[in-house]
């Protein structure tokens, strides 16, 4: 197993998760020039990743050039609504996107299968709720401002108080998702 990522606290992170797992190694790179042998690999997933290459067409030929003849591509993608849409309102604020096209796009079945279809023989899309998480707010906002690529690459960069306002916007943010597990009691 080999884990791809452009980011390196990412890759710290994803390190330190698979510590004491044998067989699995980690590579910094981009899906846009995957650094890895033709018809590599059985699988290649990717967990919000893709989604954000600037060249879509370019990143899936990339994917199926990686992959052996009827390998499997698992991507996941998430719909700019509800919860993400806050997120990254609020991340945007501080962290503009500088994407090429709408990253969420991907989360939109006839787009995410126009783009697939010249590289891949079948399609299968299907809806799921990804659970994430964390010990407390602080640590939601910590997983994610080092494994989520563009605001990972990107959050080291900004001022300091840029990067202080953006923590407490977060702590806020991460906060009211608390929500206290109710017992009921009695008939």
């Amino acid at each position: 197993m080999v884990g791809l990522d452009q980011a390196a606290a990412s890759l710290g992170l994803a390190r330190e998760l698979a510590a004491n797992r044998p067989g699995i190694s980690f590579l910094e790179g981009n899906v846009l020039a995957l650094p890895t042998a033709d018809a590599a690999f059985d699988v290649v997933i990717s967990s919000f990743g893709v989604i954000f290459a600037t060249d879509p067409h370019h990143a899936v030929r990339e994917m199926a050039r990686a992959l052996r003849p009827r390998g499997r591509l698992g991507l996941l993608a998430w719909k700019r609504e509800g919860l993400v849409a806050r997120y990254y309102a609020c991340v945007e604020r501080f962290i503009p996107s500088v994407d090429a096209h709408n990253p969420y796009d991907w989360g939109r079945v006839p787009w995410a299968t126009e783009r697939l279809l010249g590289a891949f023989e079948s399609i299968q899309t299907q809806s799921l709720i990804v659970p994430f998480a964390a010990t407390s707010p602080a640590n939601a906002w910590e997983r994610l401002r080092v494994s989520t690529g563009r605001v990972a690459l990107t959050y080291q960069s900004l001022p300091t108080t840029s990067r202080a306002a953006l923590d407490r916007e977060m702590a806020e943010f991460f906060t009211e998702l608390v929500r206290p597990v109710a017992r009921r009691v009695g008939p």
